[in-house]
């Protein structure tokens, strides 16, 4: 059974937010190094492999952050540091103008570019020229999760040095990716709901 989530630790709460396609996995050895000084939460969000289902309706940013804040009551969690990377820094920011955020640490947010730029589509094609992979490797299981020639073109979308990447982590990047239910469902979503906006009116401290 895959777990939805991974906590560990004592002390202020951390919550750690992946990119999209991925799941809580890829923050592992950062939970393991954050616990011993805080209460550290790595979630896979609504969508993604392991995580809550994302209905139709509630494809988007917003939708992702309504079930992130539902996680967050449950673990009795009023407000928490905040990492995300990519989609997870986008919907960071979004938890923030809720008011669930003391700090936050995005790392390369999406949606930091122009409504309808040439950066916005490549990326948007991007996603969709790596989905048949995603697909082949659904089908053929760990026969693909395990393979090199499976790993390296999407490990080389989130990690400049392939090799920093361990085999075991690789794999479950690959099953993360092939088993993402709202992988191309949700592209319309990101086209509708445009890039980040309002950072000037973020109020917690924020690098």
């Amino acid at each position: 059974m895959v777990t939805p989530s991974n906590r560990a630790g004592s002390g202020e709460p951390v919550l750690l937010l992946h990119g999209f396609t991925l799941s809580h996995h890829v923050w592992h050895r950062v939970v393991d190094d954050l616990s011993s000084d805080f209460d550290v939460l790595a979630l896979t969000m609504p969508g993604h492999w392991g995580g809550p289902r994302l209905r139709i309706r509630d494809l988007g940013v917003r939708g992702i952050a309504d079930g992130i804040e539902r996680e967050l009551d449950s673990a009795g969690w009023d407000t928490c540091h905040i990492s995300g990377n990519s989609l997870g820094g986008q919907v960071g920011f979004e938890l923030e103008r809720r008011g669930r955020a003391r700090s936050l640490a995005p790392i390369n947010p999406s949606g930091g570019w122009k409504r309808f730029s040439y950066t916005e589509f490549r990326l948007g094609l991007g996603f969709a020229l790596q989905y048949p992979l995603a697909v082949a490797a659904r089908l053929l299981g760990d026969r693909a999760a395990t393979r090199e020639r499976f790993q390296r073109p999407v490990i080389r979308n989130c990690s400049r040095d392939m090799s920093a990447v361990s085999p075991g982590d690789a794999a479950d990047v690959i099953r993360a990716v092939s088993h993402c239910p709202v992988y191309m469902p949700i592209q319309l979503a990101f086209l509708r709901d445009g890039p980040l906006t309002g950072l000037e009116n973020v109020a917690v401290p924020t690098s």
